[in-house]
């Protein structure tokens, strides 16, 4: 990671005595884990660093810097495929283990860095990204190559205009075959990085089928209609099925193997801000067939 310039924020007066990682993250709009790491690589309070605890007060230039990933981690996502590609976006099958975006982790290989060669947003974290999968996901991410595009994409998403499927593997088998699950989810209490079922959480809505049955487990096919954060995981765990390979919301479950999440975005259907409707479909990885077909045969 290299640092080539920085951009200027003068404090107003709506967010004097804020954190600096809370006027960072008000400022720019970025998640407060992004506005971390620009404190963490060298952020500048009147040509100072200061710690992330530091109070920010009126008047006060916060600089921060414009992040260059080396050309080796902006080519380099290994795995990556494009299966569509216009004037306006492409697709990519993104491989589980490769993160969406940066948070502490700029050296990293990413889509956003990679999205760096083929878009021109001006975005410095995230050019080009409208959505996003987990690092332990697999499946299809949709990247913009013009700010005008991210933002009509960013649109179609918020009014829940794109059609997602995806499909997990779960322990056990729910009682209904098909089910609409809304349960509202929200930041949990205790571990911010993770999220709950919780009254005052947002509204949030799963649709699932059973695609096939097998011992101890089931394959579901899954159409979230909302898009928070970890949604179909918080989902599927408080259903009492979690997905196959969760260390996170699955506790004490056996991985089966894997080091990743069964879960793929396997299809994505949307209208094209060129007005060309577009269905893009990934096929399961290997590693999950491979798994399917252990099951199957009785060698799991």
């Amino acid at each position: 990671m290299a640092i080539n310039s920085f951009t200027d924020y003068t404090v107003p007066a709506e967010i004097a005595g804020f954190r600096l990682d809370k006027a960072i993250s008000t400022l720019t709009k970025v998640p407060r884990s992004t506005a971390l790491a620009l404190v963490s690589a060298g952020a500048l309070v009147d040509g100072t660093v200061q710690p992330t605890k530091y109070h920010v007060r009126l008047g006060q230039v916060i600089s921060l810097p414009d992040l260059i990933v080396t050309a080796e981690v902006l080519q380099t996502v290994p795995g990556l495929e494009i299966v569509y590609e216009d004037e306006y976006c492409l697709i990519v099958d993104k491989p589980a283990g490769v993160i969406v975006h940066p948070a502490r982790h700029f050296a990293e290989p990413s889509l956003a860095g990679f999205a760096r060669t083929v878009s021109s947003d001006p975005d410095t974290l995230r050019p080009g990204i409208v959505h996003r999968l987990d690092r332990g996901t697999s499946g299809l991410v949709i990247i913009a190559k013009t700010e005008a595009a991210k933002l009509q994409l960013q649109k179609l998403f918020s009014s829940r205009a794109v059609n997602k499927t995806y499909y997990a593997l779960v322990h056990g088998a729910p009682k209904e075959a098909t089910a609409l699950l809304e349960w509202p989810i929200g930041r949990h209490p205790k571990r911010p990085t993770q999220r709950t079922v919780r009254p005052d959480g947002k509204p949030s809505a799963t649709r699932y089928s059973a695609a096939e049955y097998l011992p101890g487990y089931t394959l579901l096919e899954l159409q979230p209609e909302t898009g928070r954060t970890h949604q179909i995981r918080v989902h599927l765990a408080k259903l009492g099925h979690p997905v196959v390979g969760d260390t996170v919301y699955g506790v004490g479950r056996p991985t089966l193997g894997l080091d990743r999440l069964f879960l793929h975005a396997g299809q994505i259907e949307f209208a094209s801000p060129g007005g060309v409707q577009i269905k893009a479909v990934a096929a399961l990885p290997q590693q999950l067939v491979t798994l399917l077909a252990a099951i199957r045969d009785g060698h799991v």
